[in-house]
């Protein structure tokens, strides 16, 4: 029900004089879905919201709809995640080398610690440890714990994209948010658009993703995308008296999948497979027999959202069992 906006939608559809179409989701659909998932990525990919966008297509699909707009590239451009407010915070402008949080492993989803705290844990990082540590989910030293060291002596930590992007000790905010829009937004956000939208013979087009848009990106301030907390301020302003004072300034709401809860509950029995003695992660030697411990400890703490990171490893399961 939390992520349910149905009521947004189709209020502002009737608003507008367009069909609607309403597209429930539950663990069991979703469920039914991951073989295609994993078979049309078809690479290993492990973003949740992408069942969200192969549902919709799906439905797209079987009423003879071609073509989908997506709001993709909208944050990126103009500055929308939630962790962006914090990203100008006078934390930063302390002297990391003295710092006593160095050693902790902090990442923003640590939602059991409270915001100031974790701000301030995250700023104290370098750069591109806390580039990483805003948007991602797993820390370098839970990568550690989870796989076979054996396996992965030789692999070179996630930071790596952070430094080739900016080696420099002292980031911008604008920085920040370029690193989003040259990384994440073409590896994860446009990839998952496409193939899941043409897994089901449609077509996603991203208008925020025009060239113009993101020339205009490029050359935006941190106080034209972040005012006063307000993130995409810009956006929001030049849609108002368009778009329903009510949808625009609405609190963020992305296209969430409760992985972490369905791993405990209806997708037990993924967690199960993906961590047995002769699943392909095991057999294989990428995982050993203290891994689903440490799993099951992640899964376990409410206080940060481990889901995205299991999940990871149970499409990268199905992908080896059923794809290699």
């Amino acid at each position: 029900l939390k992520s349910d906006e149905s009521g947004y939608s189709s209020k502002f559809a009737k608003q507008l004089g367009t069909v609607h179409h309403n597209v429930y989701a539950d663990a069991s659909l979703f469920k039914t879905m991951l073989y295609d998932f994993v078979k049309y990525a078809d690479q290993p990919f492990a973003v949740p919201s992408g069942l969200g966008i192969m549902a919709i297509s799906k439905v797209a699909s079987d009423i003879g709809v071609k073509v989908l707009l997506s709001g993709d590239c909208a944050d990126e451009c103009f500055g929308g995640y939630s962790w962006y407010p914090y990203l100008n915070s006078s934390y930063s402008k302390r002297n990391e080398s003295n710092s006593n949080f160095l050693d902790k492993e902090v990442t923003f989803s640590n939602y059991g610690i409270e915001i100031a705290e974790r701000v301030d844990i995250l700023n104290r990082y370098t750069p591109q440890k806390r580039a990483l540590s805003w948007h991602y989910y797993a820390s370098e030293l839970e990568k550690d714990k989870l796989f076979n060291k054996d396996f992965f002596s030789n692999v070179l930590s996630s930071e790596r994209h952070f430094y080739d992007f900016n080696s420099s000790s002292l980031w911008s905010p604008e920085d920040f948010i370029a690193q989003d829009r040259n990384f994440y937004l073409k590896n994860e956000m446009l990839q998952k658009l496409d193939r899941m939208t043409m897994a089901k013979s449609v077509e996603g087009r991203v208008p925020f993703c025009s060239q113009e848009i993101l020339q205009l990106s490029d050359k935006l301030s941190y106080h034209h995308m972040v005012r006063n907390g307000e993130t995409k301020w810009l956006l929001k302003k030049a849609f108002e008296g368009i778009i329903p004072d009510e949808i625009i300034y609405r609190k963020k709401h992305g296209f969430n999948v409760p992985i972490d809860n369905w791993l405990r509950n209806e997708w037990s029995d993924l967690f199960e497979q993906t961590f047995s003695s002769d699943s392909k992660l095991m057999t294989l030697g990428i995982i050993n027999k203290k891994t689903k411990n440490v799993a099951l400890d992640m899964i376990s703490n409410k206080d940060k959202q481990n889901g995205p990171t299991i999940f990871s490893l149970v499409t990268l399961n199905l992908w080896l069992e059923n794809l290699l």
